[in-house]
């Protein structure tokens, strides 16, 4: 059984992106060093310097610095990274200077939200003061966004809390995949475990939901933490929910989460059209990093359905993943992206795990981001069921079909919370 939790993530791993990819897999050695090495910013942006525009010492994300140029937008949101944070009364400084107001301080990555920033002074203070307050980069504050494939709906028959031989023998096909089902056999079933969960909110009122949320926090201003929008509620079951009883494809199957008996920690970082920005998940991944500093004894792991295709892997989301799995052993898992081949960011983090989408028959779905994410980082780092995934619709009680690479995010979460319920010592 101590080798059992390696060889799930074996038989993920090459019964799902082994057929559909023919690359060699990144340098072990090469990440092993750089997880100790290498935190100053300037050193990641300099390895991925083509991205950017070098403007007097400063490097602006070449796709900003055109949209900054331009001359077609007047009010910005920007993230300033700086290689030391300075003082609360230099950020302020700055953000009169570029005539915003600051919204965020990041600390984990030196980084500071300035909103409302007027694009000519912004463009002054890049090509003049920036550098000498210890700007080393700067980005627009993109938007990020879900892009699922919806499907039809389904009705809910029965429901139940128990993981028994009838739910484990007629499970729905996405859980006998990834092999799930013979590890709820063995009683692993993410007892102790908590995903966090990253999206358009969760609806804790859903027969699949109900009692699994422990926290919910809201990042989107004007909304609470319930989710409008069905996202994140049918990612958020797919990991952890109960399982119940439908009529699918002429039989009677469960569907139920990877890990039926994991929590879930509710961090909505967009809006009820599917979307937010950039600081909206660097502010829900710092909450992540707080929590789990004021609960270090309970094993977590994030899972992000979302991306953005303007980014890079240095990007303040890159960084922002990077750091919490670094700095805070926290594992995070986010989706490929839905662009066909290039990979979104923050998928293109080096150490997040990275999800392509699979369908019944294991092969890659033509929507899937397939990569390679970067010349130093091949992505995606796995794969999972991502096509026509039966779960939890919001604001109802029943079943809906998904597909996308934001479907297989969470059952990648949720084999690590059946891990980390096997051996919570792995969390450190």
């Amino acid at each position: 059984m101590r080798l059992f939790s390696y060889f799930l993530i074996f038989l993920v791993l090459f019964t799902a992106i082994q057929p559909a990819f023919g690359f060699q897999f990144p340098n072990l050695f090469e990440r092993l060093f750089s997880l100790f090495h290498h935190d100053d910013v300037t050193y990641y942006i300099q390895n991925y310097k083509d991205y950017y525009v070098n403007v007097n010492g400063v490097y602006v994300d070449s796709r900003s610095w055109e949209l900054i140029t331009n001359g077609s937008v007047d009010d910005l949101g920007v993230i300033i990274q700086f290689k030391e944070l300075p003082s609360r009364d230099v950020v302020n400084r700055i953000a009169e200077a570029i005539g915003g107001s600051v919204a965020y301080v990041d600390e984990g990555i030196n980084a500071v939200v300035i909103k409302h920033c007027k694009t000519a002074k912004l463009k002054s203070f890049i090509e003049g003061e920036a550098k000498n307050f210890g700007v080393v980069a700067v980005y627009v504050d993109f938007k990020v966004k879900v892009t699922p494939f919806t499907g039809e709906t389904y009705s809910i028959l029965n429901l139940t809390a128990s993981i028994d031989k009838r739910v484990i023998e007629n499970v729905n096909w996405n859980i006998r995949q990834i092999s799930a089902d013979e590890v709820w056999e063995e009683n692993i079933t993410g007892r102790g475990v908590v995903i966090a969960v990253l999206d358009t909110g969760v609806d804790e009122n859903h027969p699949m939901l109900k009692g699994k949320v422990i926290e919910s926090i809201s990042f989107v201003t004007g909304e609470d933490p319930h989710d409008y929008n069905g996202h994140g509620t049918h990612c958020a079951a797919i990991a952890a929910g109960t399982p119940v009883l439908t009529y699918y494809n002429g039989r009677k199957v469960w569907v139920s989460g990877v890990a039926p008996n994991a929590k879930i920690l509710n961090v909505k970082v967009l809006d009820k059209n599917g979307a937010g920005s950039i600081s909206n998940v660097l502010m829900g991944l710092d909450y992540v990093a707080k929590w789990h500093d004021e609960h270090p004894d309970i094993p977590i792991v994030v899972s992000m359905s979302l991306g953005t295709p303007f980014g890079n892997p240095s990007d303040p989301v890159c960084r922002k993943v990077d750091w919490l799995v670094k700095k805070k052993h926290i594992p995070v898992v986010v989706a490929a992206g839905n662009e066909f081949v290039v990979i979104d960011s923050p998928g293109l983090a080096t150490y997040a795990i990275t999800v392509a989408a699979v369908d019944k028959n294991g092969k890659v779905a033509s929507f899937s981001g397939k990569g390679p994410g970067n010349i130093r980082d091949v992505k995606p780092d796995i794969a999972a069921p991502g096509v026509r995934i039966l779960s939890a619709r919001a604001n109802t009680n029943g079943l809906i079909a998904m597909s996308g690479t934001s479907m297989a995010t969470p059952h990648v979460a949720g084999v690590i919370a059946l891990i980390l319920e096997k051996d919570p010592d792995l969390k450190d």
